[in-house]
C-alpha cells in the first residue's frame, strides 16, 4: 500500500517534436492538474496548448503516490527531457527536489516544504575538515555540495 502526498513537477528544455504525443499520453496516465494540487486533471487539449506555446509545464498532484511521478520522471528520463520535482514532506518521508537536465541520472536533494534545497550539516563539515585538500578544493566541494552544477535554471520547453 502507498502513502500518498502532493508533489509538483515541472517539464521543460529542449523536446524532440515527434514525441509530443507521446508525452501527453504520459502525462495524463499520472492525473495531474495543471491549475493547482486539487485541481481537475490535465487534459490531452490544454496538454498539447500549454506544450505548444513553449513555457515550462507545470503540473500538481495533491495523492501522488510517494510524492512521485515515477512513471512520467521515468519516460522523462529515458528521452532525456529536463524536469524539476518537489514532493512534500509526509510522515517519515522528507521533503525532497530531483533536478534532471537531460543525462545521467536525477539529482535528489533533501528540502523543506517551501521547495528550497537542503544540504545535511555533516556533509559540510566533512569536507572543511579534509586533511588531504587545500582551502580552494574545499570550498569547490561546498559550492558543488550547495549548488550543484545540475541544479541549473529550468528553461522553457522548445522543440528540436
Amino acid at each position: 500500500m502507498s502513502d500518498y502526498f502532493p508533489a509538483e513537477i515541472h517539464v521543460g528544455g529542449p523536446i524532440p517534436g515527434a514525441i509530443l504525443p507521446e508525452l501527453i499520453r504520459a502525462v495524463c496516465a499520472e492525473g495531474a492538474s495543471m491549475d493547482t494540487y486539487d485541481g481537475p486533471q490535465a487534459t490531452g487539449d490544454r496538454l498539447q496548448t500549454a506544450i505548444r506555446e513553449g513555457a515550462v509545464l507545470d503540473l500538481y498532484d495533491v495523492q501522488a503516490p510517494y510524492g512521485q511521478f515515477d512513471h512520467l520522471e521515468g519516460f522523462l528520463v529515458e528521452r532525456g527531457i529536463h524536469f524539476d520535482r518537489h514532493s512534500d514532506a509526509y510522515c517519515e518521508y522528507n521533503a525532497e527536489n530531483v533536478y534532471y537536465r537531460g543525462c545521467g541520472e536525477p539529482l535528489v536533494m533533501l528540502a523543506d516544504q517551501n521547495g528550497n534545497s537542503l544540504v545535511r550539516c555533516q556533509d559540510v563539515l566533512e569536507i572543511l575538515e579534509g586533511r588531504h585538500a587545500d582551502d580552494r578544493a574545499r570550498l569547490k566541494a561546498v559550492r558543488d555540495l550547495v549548488a550543484p552544477p545540475q541544479v541549473t535554471p529550468l528553461e522553457p520547453i522548445r522543440f528540436v
